[in-house]
């Protein structure tokens, strides 16, 4: 009998309305991604485009922004086909210029924000036009800004969008922290602010629409790296962001007429710009951006703003949970029809945990957890609200990232690339319409990421199909030592087993490679205890040196000695990287590495370090016998 394959029964589309499979295929193929969303506006012309802290810009003025930036870029020169680098993070003058350059037939490139000049020098081979919010203006940006190369610079701020009042106050604020940081962008004529530039579009006469040109890049944003340390430009065209429009229409995401989505992320992420705006705007939506995309603030920014749908990562839910059950007065969470982690999961625990927040504070809301990539113009997988399963997972170890888009086709491959069946892990493969063009002047990378017949993009992730239609991340490829005869012990694999060992007693791990000169794979184990304890108590210390023994003598029995486990570190939580939101992994290793140098201690020691107070306690890696 031949093997049940999920990529030719696709039964994840039991769960989709009938036909949604070829309604999200159903694409424009002859236009570009502005003359789809221009529709639209029509369409919902009653309903506010963007909510910009309290001043609502309506669809029509939303369109008058874009033609008029499409005057301006034509007026100074900007021409079909242009690459134009934009450092920014989200504001309606930014997302207008974004959709201005697609209307002319140029590619706005959503460049990484916060790397060096030699870097951007690098990677950024192509654009005589750049756009940048100010505040991101520094030396760096000066050094690579400054060539000759770029004939123009455009100049946004955070406050060009806000009304009345608070623009006043907030601009004040904005030069005086400008004048003291001695950030002044140069009083050059190649630097043209915002009202400037946006009046010179008021004189412009001439034809905006270019002649379309199929799989011509149309969006450059970046993926998050853990694939390689490249910085990786993932090309969307116009048939790639479109495509992705009809299949978030048809996924039951939540993206409704009217509602309110709220817009954390920066554009360089394809989950920002796409799903978190371009959709939005395409479905009805009203987006409440938000400039800054600092964790600390996203509970705020939810209870005010009260979204129906958001997007953010698992670490940033978390401390959303956190924040909530502190207060005394809890409001109900039922306006959040869509609470989605994306970018970085959280653990079967977590989740649990925040879904029984759900159910004491709303009717039957829930969080859910989506995958993404930047390869795919975001989204590739959710769980909706509406979706109803007829089994829950079995023995799973780590939660669902929910069922494909329904013009996604999906499968799981193993290293030779065969497809492999139901509950069997392997490496996800995914074909689909929003597939990208390639990486951005990286046909090596490019070459790497598709197999042989350019039909699938190879994600790079271990992943597992259950019956339902249910895909399970487990890790990352590449996230592995080698032990004995060429083997694996893939790392996720390792935390994953060490907090099945206890029961529930380890919150979460991350275990991380090093390599210390000799042939025995090394890792170190960084953990987070369910109940942490500041070590006072010698007893406490006690339970430690036999929790590492354990671990010690488990690792050494499952992967028959070829793996030892070289240090541990405790942590009341893991960080979150304020730039990606995600849980900061190469920080934990710096740290530890930071420890031995300050102390002198060294990995054969074996010691636990406690973040809340900074008191360093050494450890015995081994027990003796006796004991």
């Amino acid at each position: 009998m031949d093997k049940r394959l999920p990529s030719q029964e696709e039964i994840w589309l039991k769960h989709y309305e009938i036909g949604a499979k070829e309604k999200s295929n159903d694409i424009e193929v002859d236009k570009t991604l502005w003359e789809v969303i221009e529709e639209k506006i029509f369409e919902y012309e009653g309903i506010p485009a963007i909510d910009y802290y309290g001043r609502k810009i309506k669809r029509l003025e939303f369109r008058d922004m874009v033609y008029n930036w499409a005057k301006t870029f034509k007026a100074m020169g900007i021409e079909k086909g242009e690459i134009v680098p934009v450092f920014s993070t989200f504001t309606p003058s930014v997302a207008a210029m974004a959709l201005a350059l697609n209307a002319i037939g140029a590619c706005p490139n959503f460049a990484k924000i916060g790397l060096s000049s030699e870097k951007y020098n690098k990677e950024l081979l192509d654009g005589k036009f750049a756009i940048i919010l100010s505040p991101l203006y520094n030396e760096e940006m000066n050094e690579f800004l400054g060539q000759e190369r770029f004939k123009k610079v455009f100049i946004a701020t955070p406050y060009d969008d806000m009304a009345g009042l608070k623009k006043t106050i907030v601009s004040g604020m904005s030069r005086l922290k400008d004048y003291k940081n001695k950030s002044v962008i140069p009083k050059d004529p190649k630097y043209v602010w915002y009202d400037e530039a946006y009046n010179i579009g008021n004189h412009y006469i001439g034809n905006l629409k270019p002649e379309f040109t199929k799989n011509s890049p149309a969006f450059i944003t970046y993926s998050s790296g853990t694939t390689s340390n490249a910085l990786k430009g993932a090309i969307a065209t116009n048939e790639t962001a479109i495509a992705h429009l009809h299949q978030g229409k048809y996924a039951n995401m939540g993206y409704d007429e009217g509602e309110v989505c709220l817009a954390q992320f920066p554009p360089t992420a394809s989950t920002a710009l796409n799903c978190l705006f371009l959709t939005p705007l395409y479905c009805g939506m009203i987006t409440k951006m938000y400039p800054s995309p600092d964790y600390r603030e996203f509970y705020k920014q939810v209870m005010e703003s009260k979204p129906h749908f958001t997007i953010s990562t698992g670490a940033v839910w978390k401390e959303f949970f956190k924040e909530y059950e502190s207060k005394k007065f809890k409001p109900s969470l039922d306006f959040l029809y869509s609470a989605i982690i994306g970018g970085d999961s959280a653990t079967v625990e977590d989740i649990e945990w925040m879904n029984s927040i759900f159910k004491r504070h709303s009717k039957d809301k829930r969080i859910h957890v989506g995958y993404g990539l930047s390869e795919c113009f975001a989204a590739v997988t959710v769980e909706s609200s509406n979706t109803k399963f007829d089994s829950e997972p079995k023995n799973k170890v780590v939660p669902s990232i929910g069922i494909p888009y329904p013009g996604m086709t999906v499968g799981i491959f193993d290293e030779n690339g065969k497809e492999l069946g139901y509950n069997e892990r392997g490496e996800l493969y995914v074909k689909s319409k929003t597939n990208m063009l390639g990486y951005y002047h990286n046909p090596e990378l490019t070459e790497k990421m598709y197999t042989d017949d350019k039909e699938w993009i190879k994600t790079g992730d271990i992943c597992e199909i259950d019956e339902e239609g249910r895909i399970f991340l487990y890790g990352r490829k590449n996230d592995y030592i080698e032990y004995g005869d060429n083997k694996k012990a893939y790392l996720f694999e390792i935390a994953n087993n060490i907090k099945a060992l206890f029961d529930g007693a380890v919150a979460d791990c991350i275990v991380r490679k090093y390599d210390d000169g000799t042939d025995t794979p090394k890792v170190l184990c960084h953990l987070v205890l369910k109940d942490q304890n500041k070590l006072d108590n010698p007893k406490d210390v006690l339970a430690l040196e036999r929790m590492f023994y354990i671990i010690d003598e488990y690792i050494g029995s499952l992967y028959k000695g070829g793996v030892q486990v070289l240090g541990y570190k405790l942590h009341d939580e893991f960080k979150i990287n304020p730039a990606s939101l995600k849980t900061n992994r190469l920080i934990l290793d710096k740290e530890l590495d930071d420890f031995y140098v300050n102390t002198g201690y060294n990995y054969e020691n074996g010691y636990v370090f406690d973040l809340v107070d900074n008191k360093a306690k050494t450890l015995t890696k081994k027990l003796d016998s006796n004991n």
